[in-house]
């Protein structure tokens, strides 16, 4: 156990505190560092997330220093890098391996650097949670980088049938398609051609909405009828996307819900004691 601030207490940043950088561009949606710094102080341990802004054509660079800094523990991994990290990890974890894509890693005791993935893990948790029986639901998962890559991994490991990809590079979707098909050749897999289908789950991985802005990822007739609305993207806010689709009395799960169904895996990750999803929330500033 890292010693730290007794649980409870307010926390404090000493000589011994070890770091956990966020890196990613830009920061300004960053919502990790308010949530998981709590729960650190809850559970006792001199561990502080602190934001790295990074962009993409500085990522080795940045990141060599930081496995050199002697009290760096690990580091959380988001947008642009969810990919661009994994020539710089000595483990994998499955999840990483498939979708080609890792949002968390750690120093082991080696000084050897072990990648995992835990978006997917977020999402599913929350999936069953609300009972919906995925098996038989039809899922739109726009965008194909690291976090739709994820998702989709995730949703087949679990037995989902009939999956669409989609992304304004169509090089990254016949990627995603190829590797999803060349490892669940049972699944009812498509790249979307932005036909009239039908799609039960609608799911936002693209940048569509960081900014806060009214763009949507998609048109508004199939988010009237859709069943649920996805949305990955991180912010206090609720988004254009999930505004419509409460506005259609859609049933929506936000990316602030995904990381707090998410923090629990991380918090195992990192060797610490768990928290629940419940106590990660009551925690929170959001």
């Amino acid at each position: 156990m890292i010693n730290g601030p007794t649980k409870n207490s307010c926390y404090s940043i000493s000589s011994q505190t070890k770091i956990i950088a966020h890196i990613g561009y830009p920061t300004k949606t960053f919502t990790a560092p308010r949530i998981l710094n709590p729960c650190f102080a809850e559970l006792g341990v001199n561990l502080v997330v602190i934001p790295i802004s990074c962009k993409a054509c500085n990522l080795d660079k940045v990141f060599r220093g930081l496995i050199k800094v002697e009290n760096f523990f690990g580091a959380l991994i988001t947008m642009p890098h969810k990919q661009s990290v994994l020539p710089l990890l000595d483990y994998q974890s499955e999840m990483v391996s498939l979708s080609t894509s890792c949002n968390i890693l750690k120093l082991d005791n080696f000084n050897k650097i072990k990648g995992d993935m835990f978006d997917g893990a977020g999402l599913i948790n929350l999936l069953y949670e609300k009972k919906i029986v995925i098996e038989k639901k039809s899922f739109l998962i726009l965008g194909s980088g690291g976090v739709g890559s994820a998702i989709a991994f995730s949703l087949a490991l679990k037995g989902v049938k009939r999956i669409g990809i989609y992304d304004l590079d169509p090089i990254k979707s016949q990627r995603l398609y190829q590797s999803l098909s060349e490892n669940f050749p049972g699944i009812d897999l498509n790249i979307w051609d932005k036909d009239k289908a039908k799609w039960e789950v609608l799911i936002n991985a693209t940048p569509v909405g960081m900014d806060g802005g009214a763009a949507v990822p998609i048109a508004l007739g199939y988010i009237q009828s859709a069943e649920l609305i996805v949305d990955l993207v991180l912010s206090a806010h609720e988004t254009t996307f999930v505004q419509l689709g409460r506005e259609y009395g859609k049933m929506i799960i936000s990316g602030i819900e995904i990381l707090f169904a998410q923090i629990p895996e991380m918090l195992k990750f990192f060797g610490l004691k768990t928290l629940s999803k419940e106590e990660v929330m009551r925690l929170s500033p959001f």
